[in-house]
């Protein structure tokens, strides 16, 4: 089956209807559509980087799983599996503003809205550099001219089909039998409790190390001003200091 995630939705519901009748049910949802538009923030295009991006990557997903919804009611159970990116929530790196907001959009808030339920189990993975298609040179217009971030602009136009693709350090095939086996709770998954995200892949473990000890040592160094808002007890003012 072929499914375009940007149709409408009502298109999508169609498209659901249609696997249900082909396979019988839905047990998986994985929300893995999506591609890299490279741009800085201060020159993305409003509709080319940003909300194409944002249709794509993010109302894709959301549409997707408002369609898949009804039948996992219905049967009692549905995995909803995020494939996000280690660059939506850990990593700095300039010129992914728009791929880094439209991934990081897809938080756990749907694990804790439907924790009620029981029967909904959500994870989202983080993956590192996988010799993907996505990152293909063909796939992209790079800005060949910068008013403020030329320097940005030439080191993706290179480093992208040059010193990127095809040389990542990701398997694709043990990263998807590891989310297989996180979905069934199979090999290294066996016995385990899941967590609600996890990185894959030695650069995404390394990079999230490093953020988490950092941010850690800020809230150290940071933690009598970020307490100090609190407000006083015994006493209607807001704390100062």
């Amino acid at each position: 089956m072929q499914l375009d995630v940007t149709s409408p939705f009502e298109k999508l519901q169609e498209k659901m209807k249609e696997a249900v009748g082909k396979y019988g049910r839905i047990d998986v949802y994985v929300a893995n559509a999506g591609y890299v538009q490279y741009a800085p923030i201060e020159e993305a295009d409003h509709e080319k980087d940003l909300i194409k991006q944002m249709a794509t990557n993010t109302f894709g997903a959301t549409n997707i799983l408002r369609a898949v919804m009804p039948y996992w009611r219905e049967q009692k159970s549905g995995f909803l599996l995020v494939n996000s990116s280690y660059m939506s929530w850990w990593s700095t790196r300039p010129g992914v503003g728009s791929y880094a907001a439209s991934k990081a959009a897809l938080d756990p808030t749907f694990a804790a809205e439907t924790a009620a339920l029981g029967f909904i189990k959500v994870l989202t993975v983080h993956p590192g550099h996988f010799s993907t298609d996505v990152t293909n040179p063909r796939r992209y217009e790079f800005p060949k001219k910068s008013l403020n971030y030329q320097q940005l602009s030439d080191f993706y136009a290179d480093y992208v089909p040059n010193q990127m693709h095809g040389k990542q350090p990701g398997d694709v095939g043990m990263g998807a039998k590891v989310m297989i086996d996180l979905v069934k709770c199979e090999g290294g998954a066996t016995g385990k409790e899941l967590p609600p995200s996890i990185p894959l892949g030695t650069d995404a473990f390394e990079l999230v190390k490093e953020e988490t000890e950092k941010y850690l040592k800020m809230l150290h160094e940071w933690e009598k001003v970020i307490r100090s808002t609190d407000v006083v007890e015994g006493s209607s003012a807001w704390a100062t200091g």
